[in-house]
């Protein structure tokens, strides 16, 4: 590895005479294609690092400074960090008793963080390539449906996610980053980020008949979220969803791909508010988009902006469900069709559902 930066890891903005422009004036690079991402296998094994949260694995000679790392059990954030070329599997399933994220990092103050090209996955609990912490064996596949039941990939915000990759959680990202103060500049930025395979279980140990609410994007509390150039959820198979016990047989999530949302709290440093969500690829979900209105915290979305957008076609139509308060922040979403040679082509604007 090199600390070369890739080309299209961040995006210039600058202006010939060196100043800047407006983001909402500068014209991007078309997006081609699915972000896709491999990790291709362990390194030689280095050295492991036993903290008191969790267990970081070394792989590889250090070249330039980096190294590829795992880091098992869940890391939560209490200082500026950076992630590049990581892999985050979470808790061990078997042990796992409580709601909470595979990278936790909520609150008021949290500090911003990013990571650049890292797998979010607890699917390597039961990858038989994989050595785990002590030699764990590899996880039931009950028990891991069932301990990651409760497991969001990103819990909080406060970030800068690009080229990451999150599968096999109940909710992909969960936004909730309260303000600190009115002036709080805290932001949450998903640029170019795979999110994919939602875990669903329904079954023994499960507290609901209906099983678990899974979204790829679940919002909570929080302002300043950009989601832009992701390709977000997959293809939709219902017969994992219908079988007893029930789990996910495609690659979408059983409830939204994007559930927006004030979830909890009517405190104005709590209100979702500054969003931007333009140039993602969404396919599956019961919809693609839920945005809906809770009528005990009211919220109107004035500042949210759902714009240039594309929804791979589907046969019943179920792209966006909103409600009817919210037309104005909707602008040029289209269906896509998909050709044989992995691109393609741009359709008519999709069909909005009032709900």
């Amino acid at each position: 590895m090199s600390k070369n930066t890739p080309a299209q890891e961040s995006l210039q903005l600058a202006t010939p005479d060196g100043g800047t422009t407006n983001v909402d004036k500068y014209e991007f690079e078309p997006i081609k294609g699915y972000p896709m991402l491999n990790w291709r296998g362990k390194r030689p094994f280095t050295s492991t690092q036993y903290y008191p949260a969790q267990l970081k694995e070394v792989h590889g000679e250090e070249v330039d400074g980096w190294r590829n790392k795992i880091f098992w059990g869940e890391v939560r954030i209490q200082a500026p960090a950076v992630f590049r070329n990581c892999m985050f599997p979470g808790q061990d399933p078997a042990t796992y008793s409580g709601h909470s994220g595979i990278i936790r990092c909520f609150g008021s103050g949290v500090p911003q963080w990013e990571a650049h090209d890292c797998v979010i996955d607890p699917g390597l609990w039961r990858d038989p390539t994989v050595t785990r912490p002590g030699d764990a064996p590899i996880t039931d596949l009950t028990t891991w449906r069932l301990g990651l039941s409760w497991t969001t990939g990103v819990y909080g915000g406060s970030c800068t996610l690009r080229r990451c990759e999150i599968t096999n959680v109940q909710d992909g990202f969960g936004l909730i980053q309260a303000k600190a103060d009115p002036d709080d500049p805290s932001f949450s930025l998903i640029e170019g980020c795979w999110i994919h395979r939602i875990l669903f279980y329904r079954g023994e140990g499960w507290h609901q008949e209906e099983g678990t609410h899974s979204d790829a994007v679940q919002t909570h509390v929080g302002s300043n979220l950009t989601l832009r150039g992701n390709m977000l959820g997959g293809v939709r198979d219902e017969a994992g969803y219908e079988a007893n016990p029930g789990y996910n047989s495609g690659d979408d999530a059983k409830n939204a791909i994007l559930m927006l949302k004030q979830e909890v709290s009517n405190d104005e440093l709590d209100r979702i508010e500054n969003v931007l969500i333009e140039k993602n690829f969404f396919q599956g979900g019961v919809y693609c988009i839920n945005h809906s209105f809770s009528e005990s915290r009211p919220n109107l979305f004035e500042t949210t902006q759902i714009r240039d957008n594309y929804f791979v076609r589907r046969g019943n139509g179920r792209y966006v469900i909103r409600h009817t308060d919210f037309a104005d922040c909707y602008s040029n979403n289209r269906i896509i069709d998909l050709t044989d040679d992995r691109g393609f082509v741009v359709g008519e604007p999709i069909g909005y559902q009032n709900g």
